[in-house]
């Protein structure tokens, strides 16, 4: 009954809206379009260009940093509404496929040559332009971004809004690549996508640009290396510290989890599935608790990038060993502090395949890498981040020796020059520029395409 009730839905918005009867829908849809408001709450301004975010949530603070600089309105489309419009004529079957065949249903949708396929695209970004059209009339909208150009949620979206005559921007999120896995990853994504269909993709590092420009994905005009947004106030905070100066320990230690196809996506997609870094998801956590009861004076967080499904996962390996974070209330998960804020407050941290392995390494802080159970695999060495400087860092063998490093950080969390200095060539190479201008450089950019984008219509 309620898949028969979505399906009349369906058809009566597609009335609607080819009959451009849609205006009433359009100013309740421009409703649940949220603002991101500045810490100091100031209202928007109409001299100021207007950006839309779409998948907002996967931004992290790089929305709230650019609202906060009063240079730019920005607004965000929430998943459920974003999905409503694509669900017009997307069915269950638009993207099925198993895992195994994910590019060939990848290539399907993105370079299709199903007649079927291509005509309910067509309709599909004809009904997506006439709604769309309303609504960033209404909403005063000068471009619209996304935070990686493979979402699939987004493709769209990148069409229908320059069809439109607006420019689609990329704030692209994913930088750090630093195995051939990964390299691999990006290269299968761009090729399976054909070209990049937006206006402008905003990168981190020279590498990213270099493997874009390779497989031909975008033109050079489309791409710009403007660093990280979120890493400026970091940076500046590093830059000013004293690494070796006398201090009080923070008696707080983090650990940054990771899903278990972390650096394997082009093997396995599930996040959790029993696949890829089964046995070292279960043993680096419960690692971590077990050092957690054993030193109750300390703090031992862990660090999910997203909660709900994270969360579980980790429990539930914890709970197979007997371990229930209620009964440990030193030990905490956290999605909302920052990676950046952990790291400061922390003496030392623990990570793996991810990008807070340098941001850790470039803040002074000791960084345990975990190189055991099915990282040892051969078929996954060309996946592992970093695998080629894990010398640089504190590298854990086994459980045990996990287990020894993290006893020996608790007394003695210092590093040697050397280390900062590394640390910091690494973080400008790969992470984001030392001088910490790239929210000025975002800024810039994107006055610069929406005046573009003007001069052509």
């Amino acid at each position: 009954m309620k898949k028969l009730l979505n399906t009349i839905c369906k058809y009566i918005l597609r009335f609607i809206i080819t009959c451009r009867l849609h205006w009433p829908l359009a100013f309740f849809y421009c409703s649940q379009i949220k603002r991101v408001i500045p810490s100091n709450g100031a209202p928007r301004d109409p001299s100021k260009p207007t950006l839309l975010a779409i998948t907002s949530h996967y931004f992290l603070k790089d929305l709230e940093i650019l609202a906060d600089t009063g240079e730019i309105n920005i607004f965000k489309l929430l998943p459920k509404w974003q999905g409503i419009l694509l669900r017009l004529y997307w069915t269950d079957k638009t993207w099925g496929g198993s895992e195994k065949d994910f590019r060939k249903t990848n290539k399907a949708y993105y370079q299709p040559q199903d007649q079927k396929m291509i005509k309910m695209q067509k309709k599909l970004r004809k009904a997506m332009g006439i709604f769309l059209e309303t609504v960033f009339r209404i909403m005063k909208i000068d471009a619209v971004i996304s935070a990686n150009f493979t979402y699939r949620a987004d493709y769209e979206y990148s069409i229908v809004t320059r069809n439109i005559g607006l420019p689609y921007i990329v704030f692209h999120k994913e930088n750090l690549v630093l195995s051939k896995g990964l390299e691999e990853y990006w290269n299968i994504y761009m090729e399976d996508i054909g070209k990049f269909r937006g206006s402008m993709i905003i990168l981190h590092n020279e590498k990213m640009k270099e493997i874009i420009l390779k497989a031909n994905f975008a033109a050079p005009a489309q791409l710009a290396v403007l660093g990280c947004l979120r890493m400026d106030s970091f940076i500046n905070k590093v830059m000013k510290q004293d690494f070796f100066s006398e201090k009080a320990k923070f008696k707080r230690v983090t650990l940054f989890s990771f899903q278990k196809n972390a650096g394997l996506e082009m093997m396995y997609n599930e996040y959790f599935a029993d696949k890829g870094f089964v046995k070292l998801f279960e043993n680096y956590h419960v690692v971590f608790a077990q050092a957690a009861i054993a030193h109750p004076d300390i703090e031992f967080i862990i660090k999910p990038k997203y909660g709900k499904e994270w969360f579980k996962a980790i429990e539930k390996e914890l709970n197979r060993s007997n371990i229930f974070l209620k009964d440990v209330p030193n030990l905490k998960m956290t999605v909302d502090k920052t990676a950046q804020e952990l790291i400061f407050s922390s003496d030392f941290v623990i990570s793996f395949q991810s990008t807070t392995i340098l941001e850790a390494a470039f803040a002074g802080k000791p960084v345990i890498i975990p190189d055991f159970d099915e990282a040892l695999k051969p078929e996954y060495q060309d996946y592992l981040v970093l695998k080629e400087n894990y010398n640089l860092f504190d590298k854990a063998g086994s459980c045990e020796e996990l287990r020894k490093l993290i006893e020996d950080r608790i007394l003695d969390s210092s590093v040697s020059e050397e280390y900062i200095v590394k640390m910091r060539d690494f973080f400008d190479k790969h992470v984001s520029s030392l001088h910490a201008n790239s929210t000025e450089r975002y800024i810039k950019q994107v006055n610069e395409v929406i005046k573009s984008s003007l001069k052509k219509t």
